[in-house]
């Protein structure tokens, strides 16, 4: 029977031998040769990481927002993905710019916070990127090659158009 694990091993092929230690019958003595079958263990793990959502919004000079990052097995080695926001002008990551997974706290969600930098234009509403990668620190040849992943965020603008008025001096 193989055993369930969380970690990402692949197809794994063993050799199971058995062989007749001792036996008080004469029949079964040493003269047996032993005998071995293959078996293949096929693993129902795959290295991964999921984004809570792919979508979020953001308020200038008001609400954040987040999304949760988790892996999706157990990795050999720390894991360290890089976050990064496409324009820093628009969005800002108010979490640290990375997250490190380890074997005893890859399955639980880490929180990334995300928050709009509040300037005085009057620029509309923004879309831009925080995108989730892996770090070239991760030594884990699993989660080395896998695809960064992008949270699509929209800034609002809070500022207004602004008004001007002229006054006509008539003296």
């Amino acid at each position: 029977t193989a055993v369930n694990d969380s970690v990402d091993y692949d197809q794994q092929t063993s050799t199971i031998t058995v062989s007749i230690s001792s036996s008080s019958d004469s029949n079964y003595g040493s003269g047996i040769a032993n005998q071995s079958v293959t078996a293949t263990t096929k693993d129902d793990d795959t290295a991964g990481f999921t984004l809570s959502k792919n979508t979020a919004t953001v308020i200038e000079g008001g609400d954040s927002d987040n999304f949760t990052v988790v892996l999706n097995s157990e990795p050999t080695q720390d894991v360290v993905l890089t976050l990064t926001a496409n324009d820093p002008t628009e969005v800002s990551i108010s979490s640290s710019s990375t997250l490190t997974f380890t074997s005893s706290d890859w399955n639980t969600a880490q929180t990334v916070i995300i928050g709009a930098a509040d300037e005085n234009l009057d620029d509309d509403n923004i879309t831009s990127t925080v995108t989730a990668a892996i770090s070239s620190s991760t030594d884990d040849e699993k989660y080395d090659n896998l695809t960064s992943q992008v949270v699509t965020v929209t800034t609002v603008d809070n500022d207004g158009t602004p008004q001007v008025t002229l006054t006509v001096d008539n003296s």
